[in-house]
């Protein structure tokens, strides 16, 4: 999402990693589906078609698009949905603070899915997929 709508916002590592030229980006097919959803209940707005445009960022950024396949199905269906607290860095003034990480987004399901059955980190700035990290999953941000 940053790449595309905030690219200001990509942590440095990221910025190191998309532009890797030995690095593959791969994007699940979730990622598009989620998209297509937001566009759909109009949260996006795009001046082409939603084909043309999963078709442009594509070309534009080197990514490569990773459709399911029956690994990805098969750990999506042995994934539960998690919920863990984590303690998390607050102001200087209150200490450190708790934070719930939920995983209940069924989107965010199927990445972590993906994502393990490829054997590939993750890139996301989101701590909610931290709760998935006994599943497996890497995590890079």
């Amino acid at each position: 999402d940053y790449l595309v709508r905030d690219p200001s916002r990509l942590s440095h590592n990221a910025l190191l990693i998309l532009n890797d030229a030995d690095t593959e980006c791969v994007v699940s097919m979730a990622t598009w589906w989620e998209w297509a959803e937001k566009v759909r209940e109009g949260q996006y707005m795009l001046r082409a078609d939603f084909g043309a445009f999963v078709t442009r960022m594509s070309k534009s950024f080197g990514l490569t698009t990773a459709e399911m396949n029956p690994q990805a199905m098969n750990e999506f269906t042995r994934l539960q949905a998690v919920n863990q607290t984590i303690e998390v860095a607050a102001d200087s003034k209150s200490g450190p603070a708790n934070q719930l990480l939920s995983s209940e987004n069924i989107y965010n399901r199927w990445l972590v899915a993906h994502a393990v059955s490829l054997e590939i980190p993750f890139l996301t700035p989101d701590l909610n997929f931290g709760a998935y990290k006994k599943t497996g999953l890497k995590v890079l941000w």
